[in-house]
């Protein structure tokens, strides 16, 4: 399910606790593509800390779309002289602060159970 602009399964994707898939003939944790429809990524649980693993693995596309909306938004400005709307940046909210808040919800999704 891999889309022809990206080469990845896009995102989101989830990590459902310790529900095992069979992969590769022997069960694994597994992280799942949209609508948990097909397995992204299958991995052991040899007593590692799977579960943190899994979650930084599954916010993999939410961390990409924070690095690409503030790369984004920084080269709009570039272009523009000013920001996009959309990010109520300006007087009122400065572009670090916006930054912040948009790597921060990315980063939660990948340290937070």
């Amino acid at each position: 399910m891999e889309t022809e602009q990206t080469g990845y399964t896009p995102g989101p994707w989830a990590h459902t606790g310790r529900n095992k898939v069979e992969c590769f003939d022997v069960w694994c944790e597994g992280i799942y593509g949209r609508n948990e429809d097909h397995v992204v990524c299958g991995f052991h649980d040899d007593g590692q800390p799977t579960d943190a693993d899994a979650r930084l693995i599954a916010a993999a596309p939410d961390l990409l779309a924070a690095l690409e909306a503030i790369r984004d938004a920084r080269d709009y400005c570039a272009e523009h002289g000013h920001y996009p709307e959309s990010t109520g940046i300006g007087e009122e909210r400065w572009f670090d602060d916006w930054a912040a808040d948009i790597a921060q919800g990315a980063i939660n999704k990948a340290t937070q159970p």
